[in-house]
């Protein structure tokens, strides 16, 4: 369970049975992990997964800065997908 990948899987799960504060817990812990063990895009790619955690818990301004950062970071470094991953999430915000 100290996998990035398997941490990122939790984190999901927890937050789609509704278990937020744990959701936001592992969320940290994977945002952690990867700026020790991983690149900059997996970085950002967690970064988007926590403010998912954020909208989740309402708290939407906080989610919009998050993933705003994320995709001008993402567009900077040409990282398409993760680009697309975090304005689909902030679209979504906007929406809530």
């Amino acid at each position: 369970m100290r996998s990035l990948d398997a941490l990122t899987e939790k984190v999901g799960l927890l937050r789609l049975v509704g278990r937020l504060d744990e959701a936001m817990d592992i969320a940290n812990q994977a945002l952690r992990q990867a700026r020790f063990t991983g690149e900059r895009e997996d970085v950002a790619q967690a970064r988007t997964r926590r403010a998912q955690v954020l909208q989740f818990q309402a708290k939407l301004d906080e989610a919009f800065i998050e993933l705003s950062a994320v995709a001008a970071e993402a567009h900077a470094h040409d990282w398409a997908r993760t680009e697309a991953f975090a304005l689909q999430f902030r679209g979504t915000v906007l929406f809530d």
